[in-house]
């Protein structure tokens, strides 16, 4: 038997009622539904990631920056220790303002126990053209990861509405057959008007 004949002979055996439709309609919703939500979803993870990895490369560079406009004073405070011989510890710290782009620092001398230090000098820089730019792309992709993560919950929202949906689809399918007769039109008409305000009234109540 040729495989065009085993699907003739499939098709014909098969019987398709109103309940088979209704669920090719309902799995045709949620599938669309779940494509949507696994694509805003995997857009909320790619932005995720990429705002870790863009705060991850940012502190990176403000070091790089606070370590470069400390370096003249660190490097002569480290020339007169080891003239002296000392044993003091020289101390660089850094916090940045990514809103304004600018970089505090402050260099201190402590001894070897961390007790006695002093601050030495303060010093202060910005932001330069690449980290300017990360902290654009940053606030870019967050305003971007509310978007989707909004999108996500929207889909989540439809997709456990399914029910409701499958609910709407089982009546119009019964408003479909209902209207090809007379008697039917006459039903319709009867769940018209005063129901649909008493069905109002309930959901409000």
């Amino acid at each position: 038997m040729t495989a065009l004949k085993v699907t003739e002979l499939a098709t014909a055996n098969i019987s398709i009622d109103k309940n088979d439709l209704l669920a090719i309609a309902v799995s045709r919703s949620e599938l669309h539904i779940q494509e949507q939500l696994g694509t805003a979803t995997r857009e909320v993870k790619r932005l995720e990631k990429a705002i870790a990895d863009g705060n991850k490369e940012l502190a990176s560079k403000v070091s790089g920056i606070a370590a470069k406009i400390a370096k003249p004073v660190v490097t002569k405070l480290e020339t007169l220790r080891d003239q002296t011989e000392s044993k003091v510890k020289i101390v660089t710290k850094h916090d940045s303002k990514d809103d304004t782009g600018t970089i505090n620092i402050a260099i201190s001398v402590a001894t070897s126990d961390q007790w006695g230090g002093v601050t030495f000098c303060t010093l202060s820089g910005e932001y330069d053209d690449t980290a300017k730019a990360l902290v654009t792309k940053i606030k870019s992709d967050g305003e971007s990861l509310v978007t989707a993560k909004s999108t996500a919950v929207e889909w989540r929202r439809r997709l456990a509405q399914l029910p409701t949906l499958e609910r709407q689809y089982r009546a119009r399918l019964a408003e479909a057959t209902l209207s090809k007769t007379k008697q039917g039109r006459g039903l319709l008409e009867a769940l018209g008007g005063d129901f649909e305000k008493d069905v109002l009234a309930l959901s409000v109540s």
